[in-house]
């Protein structure tokens, strides 16, 4: 994440210890990072729309770092996940 932010794992260490605040460069380039807004970060995000569950919205800010062919090919594993589901008459994976 520091590489992605251009700062030093150090300055990122203080930032999660709350040592140090965030830029506003740092800021934009977390949102573009993790794929939010940047009213996420500052709390004026009204909460209106999706909220994903923590094991999906990790898969979304690893996919976020792939290369676009590589993202595609994960979309093309989960539609094949999606279509096992149903073959197995749920989403759990049983």
């Amino acid at each position: 994440m520091a590489k992605s932010l251009g700062i030093p794992r150090s300055a990122l260490s203080n930032v999660e210890a709350g040592t140090r605040k965030v830029g506003a460069i740092e800021l934009s380039r977390l949102a573009k990072l993790y794929l939010r807004p940047l009213t996420w970060f500052t709390g004026e995000d009204t909460g209106i729309g999706l909220v994903l569950p923590k094991e999906v919205a990790h898969v979304a800010r690893a996919a976020a770092t792939l290369s676009r062919r590589d993202r595609q090919e994960l979309a093309r594993f989960a539609e094949f996940l999606k279509s096992r589901a149903r073959g197995k008459g749920g989403s759990d994976g049983r």
